[in-house]
C-alpha cells in the first residue's frame, strides 16, 4: 500500500480508439476530420485525468500552509515569552528587538491564515 500511494500518478490508461475503414477516394479529407475529432477527445480526456493530480497538488499545498502556520504560532509564543521576560527583567536587555521580530512573525502568520482560507474554499 505504501508503494502504491507513493508512486501512483493519478493518470488513467489511455482509451482505445475505434477506427473505421474509409474508401480510397475520400480518405484524405475524412482522415483529417477524424484526426481533429480524436485530438479534441484526447484533450478533453486529459483534462479529466488531470483533476486528480490538481487535487493532490492542492492538498499538498494546504498541508504545507498548515505546517507553516503551526510553526509560525510556535515562534510567536516563544517571542511573546521572550518579550515578557525581557520586559519584566530589564537586566537581560532591551525587549524592543524581540517585539519587532514578534510583529514580523505575527504578520506572516496572519497572511498564511488568509491564504489558507482562500485555499480551503
Amino acid at each position: 500500500e505504501i508503494v502504491v500511494e507513493r508512486y501512483k500518478s493519478g493518470d488513467l490508461p489511455p482509451f482505445d480508439f475505434q477506427f473505421e475503414e474509409m474508401s480510397l477516394g475520400t480518405e484524405k479529407k475524412s482522415k483529417s476530420l477524424i484526426m481533429r475529432m480524436s485530438r479534441s477527445n484526447l484533450s478533453q480526456n486529459r483534462d479529466k485525468q488531470n483533476l486528480f493530480q490538481k487535487k493532490r497538488k492542492l492538498l499538498k499545498h494546504i498541508e504545507n500552509h498548515r505546517f507553516e502556520i503551526i510553526k509560525g504560532t510556535k515562534e510567536m509564543r516563544a517571542l511573546q515569552l521572550m518579550v515578557q521576560t525581557y520586559t519584566e527583567t530589564p537586566n537581560f536587555g532591551d525587549a524592543r528587538k524581540f517585539q519587532q521580530e514578534l510583529d514580523i512573525v505575527s504578520q506572516k502568520v496572519h497572511q498564511l491564515e488568509q491564504d489558507m482560507t482562500i485555499l480551503t474554499r
